[in-house]
Order: C-alpha cells, then sequence, then structure tokens
C-alpha cells in the first residue's frame, strides 16, 4: 500500500485543482467582449469578401469559357473555309477556267494578238489571264 504521506499530497493536488477552477478568471470581460466582437465584424468582412470574390470568380470563368466557345467556332469556320478556298484553287488549276470558256476573241484582240494593252470593243481592258495574277487563296488572304 501506498504510504499516508503520498496519499495525502495527492489529495491535496486534487484540492488545489478543484479550488483553482471555482475561481472566476481575472480576465477583464468588457475588453474580451470587445475583441470578441471586433474578432466577429472582421470575419463578416471577410466571408463578405470571399463571396464577392467568388462571385466575380464565376463571372471570369463564365467569359472564358464563352470565349473558348467562340475561338473554337471561328477555328472551325476559318478551317471551313480555308478547305474550300484551296478546293476551289485545284479545280481552278485543273479545270477550265470561266474565261476560258467565253467565245475565242475576234479582229485582233489581246488574246489573238498577245497584247496585254489591248482593249475590247466597248473600251474596257482585256484580262489577259496573265501569270501575275495572284491566286484565289492570295486574294482571299488579301482581303481578309
Amino acid at each position: 500500500m501506498p504510504d499516508s504521506d503520498t496519499l495525502e499530497e495527492r489529495l491535496h493536488a486534487v484540492e488545489r485543482t478543484l479550488a483553482d477552477a471555482e475561481e472566476p478568471p481575472s480576465h477583464d470581460d468588457a475588453g474580451l467582449a470587445a475583441t470578441t466582437d471586433d474578432l466577429a465584424a472582421r470575419l463578416d468582412d471577410l466571408e463578405a469578401r470571399v463571396d464577392e470574390l467568388d462571385a466575380a470568380l464565376q463571372a471570369v470563368r463564365g467569359y472564358v469559357g464563352n470565349v473558348r466557345s467562340v475561338n473554337e467556332d471561328v477555328e472551325r469556320r476559318a478551317d471551313t473555309a480555308l478547305a474550300k478556298v484551296e478546293a476551289l484553287e485545284s479545280s481552278d488549276a485543273s479545270a477550265p477556267t470561266a474565261s476560258d470558256a467565253v467565245a475565242p476573241p475576234t479582229n485582233g484582240s489581246a488574246r489573238a494578238t498577245g497584247d496585254e494593252n489591248a482593249t475590247t470593243t466597248r473600251g474596257d481592258p482585256v484580262d489577259t489571264g496573265g501569270d501575275g495574277d495572284a491566286s484565289l487563296l492570295d486574294r482571299l488572304r488579301e482581303a481578309l
């Protein structure tokens, strides 16, 4: 058995602990209440800022999503237009052009004589279809 002195020391320690717990804290209640109110106000402000930032972030995400959608749509349309132009250009090189299908020129026109400065009977310049003409794709690129 433990000796009685050790037992008494333990009992006094327990009594001191209980007595200290019963004493009211010596803190300033007014200062503590003010600090608590300040912290609550700061917390409310921070929560409001977080909510505002969250809303702004959602708006930015929506805007970025719309921009991506528009960019993808524009890219798709540009790819389609480029494919059509290249198809026209390749068919243009292999097939006779509309100017080739026109009736052969008569009486000293530019095609018959090779004169690139010749004019039609109405006085309009003749399109000789020379090699200096830009391709259809190049003309489209310049227009855009």
